[in-house]
């Protein structure tokens, strides 16, 4: 091997670990939950408690490049009966909230990599499920009185449940496209949010078609040759209204979804009231018909499609403590043989450590 080779070598070696020798120590942050919950139907049958310990850190590389992740282990002991739903069962793994390599070559360009979850608090019916893939971020304008922003993402599809696993059922990795843009309109004392979605599902294979069955989806076939009756590609709209003027803080937002192929929608509308700086209430009313989505990417919490009901809240926050109470009560939008009125049931507890 000859010098010059070798001093290839090196340098390159150098400039490729400059980066690295150059990024801050990550922060770290940890959170402890302890919870119960409660899922009651003819179908499903689940009790169980337990704690989940959550560790988040980030931090950046370079000035361009950042890193963010967030994972949680989990504890739980009861019990859970089901015909054929197993999006309520005990859990006793860890699961990903995040893990993203961030790259912003410009201040209104974003780009990422790795498991994300969409975030957008005022559309519970859309997806929330973390998942692998890439994202695009576009800062269109951010100024004091308005903010606008385009954003696209590439995901691998994951089944949800209350087990916050990620991860596949097949050997074929399904997947979905969705963009849309993030708007903002800010006052003195209140602030309008409205956010659009479209979506696009491709390559939905039999296991998650057969898992989708019983959550609420329109199935043709059985195991292997299980299919999806309609295509999912559609629309998400949600829009809230944020105001400072009554009680301590209000949230007026809904949601509208829709796939085209199906005609199937959803619909939500909800309240969220800071009564005092510790004490909020909320309450939702919705329905999501069956085949809006596809069921595995819709929150258990909500009974994945072929739903209607109402969610009711209670938060109680101060300094590192917080406390929740949310109860659904749901049924069937149609007539479903694996489906029928449920009723759910959390409490938790969390302190930031």
């Amino acid at each position: 091997m000859n010098l010059a080779y070798m001093t290839r070598i090196l340098v390159l070696a150098t400039l490729l670990f400059q980066p690295l020798t150059s990024a801050q120590i990550p922060e770290w942050n940890v959170d402890l939950s302890i919870y119960g919950f409660g899922a009651d139907s003819t179908q499903v049958n689940a009790l169980k408690g337990g704690m989940r310990i959550g560790v988040d850190a980030n931090g950046e590389i370079t000035e361009e490049l950042s890193y963010r992740g967030k994972m949680n282990i989990f504890f739980e002991e009861g019990s859970h009966t089901a015909l054929n739903n197993d999006s309520y069962s005990t859990a006793t793994t860890y699961g990903i909230d995040e893990a993203l390599l961030l790259w912003s070559p410009l201040s209104f360009l974003k780009l990422q990599v790795g498991v994300d979850a969409l975030e957008n608090p005022y559309a519970p019916l859309f997806i929330t499920v973390p998942s692998l893939g890439l994202g695009q971020n576009l800062k269109l304008a951010d100024y004091d009185f308005f903010e606008l922003s385009l954003f696209s993402r590439q995901n691998v599809v994951s089944v949800n449940s209350t087990q916050s696993r990620t991860g596949s059922v097949s050997n074929r990795a399904a997947y979905y496209l969705n963009g849309g843009f993030h708007s903002k309109l800010i006052f003195s004392r209140a602030s309008l949010h409205l956010h659009y979605n479209y979506f696009s599902y491709e390559k939905l294979s039999s296991p998650l078609a057969d898992k989708s069955r019983f959550r609420g989806n329109t199935i043709v076939g059985t195991g292997d040759s299980a299919q999806y009756l309609f295509d999912y590609k559609g629309h998400d709209i949600s829009m809230a209204l944020e105001l400072d003027m009554l009680f301590h803080k209000m949230i007026l937002f809904g949601e509208y979804l829709q796939n085209p192929d199906s005609k199937d929608s959803g619909i939500l509308i909800g309240l969220r009231a800071q009564l005092t700086e510790n004490h909020e209430v909320s309450l939702e009313n919705f329905e999501n018909e069956p085949d809006t989505l596809p069921a595995i990417s819709v929150s258990p919490y909500y009974g994945g499609t072929n739903r209607k009901g109402q969610k009711f809240g209670y938060r109680y926050k101060k300094d590192n403590n917080e406390i929740k109470l949310n109860y659904y009560k749901m049924e069937t939008v149609e007539t479903a043989i694996y489906q029928d009125d449920l009723d759910i049931f959390m409490l938790e507890y969390k302190l930031d450590v």
